[in-house]
């Protein structure tokens, strides 16, 4: 099954990693990965959803000096490079 993507938002969400990051977005690195969460709360640990399989899409970025972080349904956390959230 393929799931569609709402690409429109990614500036936005961008723009948010080079401000964290301290950069241009124009000079990140982005990288995109699904991830099956196994409550549709996704990564919002905590909150009370259905238990079903869900997937996520993750995007991921990485500024010219190394640093790194992730975003996930409004969640951000470092990132250390690995696919998984």
């Amino acid at each position: 099954m393929q799931h569609a993507m709402d690409f429109s938002a990614i500036g936005g969400i961008a723009a948010e990693a080079a401000a964290r990051l301290e950069t241009e977005p124009g000079m990140l690195m982005m990288y995109a990965w699904p991830q099956v969460f196994g409550s549709a709360a996704g990564p919002h640990r905590g909150r009370i959803a259905g238990q079903a399989m869900t997937t996520f899409q993750v995007l991921a970025f990485e500024a010219p000096d190394g640093q790194r972080v992730k975003w996930c349904d409004g969640l951000w956390k470092p990132w250390n490079g690995g696919q998984q959230w």
